[in-house]
């Protein structure tokens, strides 16, 4: 949220809000900072490039880059 911020971008602190606030994107087109939303809404994290996730697993767990768990998750692109 701070980063995005800094460019004019506010997000709301949620994962289904920030859902909504985004435009779906084919993974094809994913870059690195975009955003990967489970599609049970629950969980989120940074698109990092070659199917990977940058994001932190639990409150208070450590941030983390390592490959998407799962195929049930689509991304996401603020901005545009």
């Amino acid at each position: 949220m701070y980063v995005y911020a800094q460019y004019g971008i506010n997000l709301a602190h949620s994962v289904p809000l920030q859902d909504q606030a985004g435009t779906t994107i084919p993974e094809s087109e994913a870059q690195p900072g975009d955003v990967v939303i489970f599609n049970n809404e629950a969980h989120d994290g940074f698109y990092m490039g070659n199917g990977m996730i940058m994001d932190a697993p639990k409150p208070g767990g450590a941030v983390s880059i390592r490959p998407i768990w799962t195929s049930d998750y689509h991304i996401v692109r603020f901005g545009i």
